[in-house]
C-alpha cells in the first residue's frame, strides 16, 4: 500500500511538470539599465557635409537575455545595414558584440554601465577601442568611438534622436 501511495504521488508530481513550457528570463540589473535604449535611432547631422549626404540609424529591440541591434545608413531613399549588434550578459557583465558587414565579429567588455551610460572596450581593437552610448533626453543619445586609426589617437561622435521608422 505504501508503495502505492509513493507511486501515486510521483506521478502527480512528473505530470504537473511541463519540461517543454519556456521559463521568462528576468532581464539583469545590468540589461536594465539600457532599457532606455529600445527602438529605432536616426543620425541626421554627423555626416550631414558628405556629398550626397549619409544618414547613420540604429535599431534596438529586447529579447530575454539580450539586446539586439542592427546599424546601417541611409542616402536619400536607399538604406544599407552595415552591422550587426548583441549586448548580451556572460557571467556578471555585459558584452557587445558587433558584426561589422564582411568582417569578422568583435566583442567589446563592459567597463562602466549607470543608468545613463554604458562603456564598452577591446584594448586590442584598433579602432574603435571604447565605445560609450551616452542618454542626454529621453529622446537623444550620443555614441563616442575612440581608439587609433592610421597610428592616430581619433574619436567620433555621433549624435542620435529617436525616430519613427
Amino acid at each position: 500500500m505504501s508503495r502505492l501511495i509513493v507511486y501515486v504521488i510521483l506521478l502527480v508530481l512528473v505530470s504537473c511538470a511541463n519540461p517543454l513550457e519556456k521559463k521568462l528570463v528576468e532581464p539583469t540589473s545590468q540589461l536594465k539599465k539600457l532599457n532606455w535604449l529600445g527602438g529605432f535611432w536616426l543620425d541626421t547631422t554627423t555626416f550631414n557635409s558628405m556629398k550626397p549626404s549619409k544618414k547613420t540609424y540604429e535599431r534596438w529591440n529586447w529579447f530575454e537575455d539580450s539586446i539586439v541591434g542592427s546599424g546601417g545608413n541611409i542616402f536619400d531613399l536607399d538604406t544599407s545595414l552595415t552591422e550587426n549588434i548583441l549586448i548580451k550578459q556572460i557571467d556578471s557583465s555585459l558584452v557587445y558584440i558587433v558584426r561589422v558587414k564582411d568582417k569578422s565579429m568583435l566583442s567589446y567588455n563592459m567597463v562602466y554601465n549607470s543608468l545613463d551610460s554604458i562603456v564598452f572596450e577591446n584594448k586590442a581593437h584598433d579602432f574603435p577601442q571604447k565605445i560609450s552610448y551616452k542618454k542626454t533626453t529621453s529622446n537623444s543619445f550620443l555614441i563616442y568611438l575612440q581608439g587609433y586609426s592610421y597610428e592616430m589617437k581619433r574619436e567620433l561622435r555621433l549624435s542620435y534622436f529617436r525616430a519613427d521608422f
